[in-house]
């Protein structure tokens, strides 16, 4: 239900608003992100494993995927760095991520 209410509220944007939505969570990542970088230890202790850090991109990206599909992009290229096999990252993108992309795009 709140997924086809949050539908609804962006169709009704305006371009000009979808941009600036998208500026805040830009914004909102990059804060997080920073704060997070601040502490070094507790980084440490949540990432001890490359299962850990998809686990982490995860939690902290779809979430986002329905308020622009530039997040579903970062996701890839995050796992992507944290997996260290380009091939595979680019097979797991197309078919998993790809379909999401387009899914919105064409909307």
């Amino acid at each position: 239900m709140v997924h086809s209410e949050l539908r609804k509220s962006f169709r009704i944007m305006t371009d000009k608003q979808r941009v600036e939505l998208a500026k805040q969570a830009e914004v909102e990542l990059k804060t997080g992100l920073e704060l997070m970088g601040k502490d070094k230890k507790t980084i440490k202790d949540l990432i001890t494993s490359k299962a850990e850090v998809n686990k982490l991109i995860d939690t902290l990206l779809h979430p986002l995927f329905n308020r622009n599909p530039t997040f579903i992009m970062l996701d890839s290229i995050l796992h992507g760095l944290a997996e260290q096999n380009p091939l595979e990252t680019l097979l797991k993108f197309m078919h998993y991520n790809l379909p999401k992309i387009i899914k919105e795009i064409t909307r």
